[in-house]
């Protein structure tokens, strides 16, 4: 999918995906509509806590680091979230 960027993380054993374009996600409406979709979450208030697998944070900014595993899984992970918060449709907009 072309509107985000995927690349292994400088730090941690992880991936982190970038939106093309710039997005300030509403963090109490995606903690909601995430948990209402069964993902396990925490809120800590600048950013949310995914704990299903693979383990992802999501970020204010649409930012997404995925923790652990191939690119090709953490890219299905990140397209789980940007498809059940409609970041696409954003997007496109």
């Amino acid at each position: 999918m072309s509107y985000f960027m995927m690349r292994p993380c400088r730090t941690a054993a992880a991936y982190v995906a970038t939106l093309r374009k710039h997005l300030v996600l509403n963090l109490g409406e995606a903690r909601d509509a995430l948990a209402e979709k069964g993902f396990h979450i925490t809120d800590c208030g600048v950013l949310l806590l995914i704990h299903d697998e693979p383990e992802r944070t999501l970020y204010k900014t649409g930012r997404i680091l995925v923790k652990g595993g191939q690119e090709p899984d953490a890219r299905r992970a990140v397209e789980e979230i940007y498809d059940r918060l409609e970041i696409t449709e954003r997007l496109a907009a």
